[in-house]
């Protein structure tokens, strides 16, 4: 910050004089040292960030680095605050603190020493727990051009994208995608697939009252006898048993 850069220039129209300007170069920005920072991160990574309020922040420089989340660098914000996870992009994944536990032991250590106890000493409050979404949803995955086809199956498994389509967007021939895909997740892309739809069809099937014919064709399936077929394989149940199920739940 603050450094010149001596230039030669030519100043005047007419006088033939050499002169020089001074140009300031203007520090950088928080938002440009952080994209640096996330550039030079060994990948696979995680970054676990303060607070949900700077989750946002760290996904963006993310983008602007060109740098995949989850599968390259998993983000994981503290608080838990929903409205704020919800609207990040990719939905930020956040540890649950205890506040209501924290502020109870609070009042009670407070009231124990104003009571003349003992001086509080340091104490400490388990969290809730971690909430996961889609910013540390996923396995690190250190090969680049797997995590884009990641990424593609994640956006558009649903929308019935193929194998062949997927290598065509990542510039790789078919069978050098598959190749990468069993060596490093030792499943085949159509696995990935058939996981993705089956897991759109899982949360509609528990979520909505939609026919099977709508959750087959929202969930990327052909028809919805092969969202059968393959739901039974996979899952043990048909749909309609599973819905059922997860319906009687509390």
């Amino acid at each position: 910050a603050g450094s010149r850069i001596q230039t030669p220039c030519r100043v005047g129209r007419n006088q033939g004089l050499r002169g020089r300007i001074a140009i300031e170069r203007l520090p950088q920005s928080r938002d440009e040292r952080l994209t640096r920072w996330i550039r030079k991160l060994p990948r696979p990574a995680g970054v676990m960030v303060c607070s949900d309020q700077r989750g946002p922040e760290v996904l963006e420089s993310c983008r602007r680095a060109d740098v995949f989340v989850p599968d390259e660098i998993a983000v994981v914000g503290v608080d838990n605050d929903e409205p704020l996870c919800d609207v990040a992009n990719p939905p930020l994944s956040s540890v649950w603190p205890n506040h209501e536990r924290v502020g109870f032991e609070a009042a009670r250590v407070l009231a124990r020493w104003m009571a003349g106890g003992a001086p509080p000493q340091i104490q400490r409050v388990s969290v809730r727990g971690l909430v996961t979404r889609s910013s540390s949803a996923a396995l690190a995955i250190g090969d680049r051009v797997v995590a884009q086809a990641m990424q593609l199956i994640r956006d558009r498994a649903c929308e019935g994208i193929s194998v062949d389509e997927i290598a065509r967007s990542v510039a790789v021939s078919r069978s050098v995608l598959q190749r990468r895909f069993r060596a490093l997740l030792d499943r085949p892309v159509s696995d990935m697939l058939i996981a993705a739809r089956l897991r759109r069809a899982r949360e509609l099937l528990g979520e909505t009252d939609l026919p099977l014919a709508f959750i087959a064709e929202r969930a990327g399936f052909r028809h919805q006898e092969y969202l059968g077929a393959v739901f039974k394989r996979q899952v043990g149940q048909t749909p309609g048993q599973y819905r059922r199920e997860v319906r009687g739940r509390p």
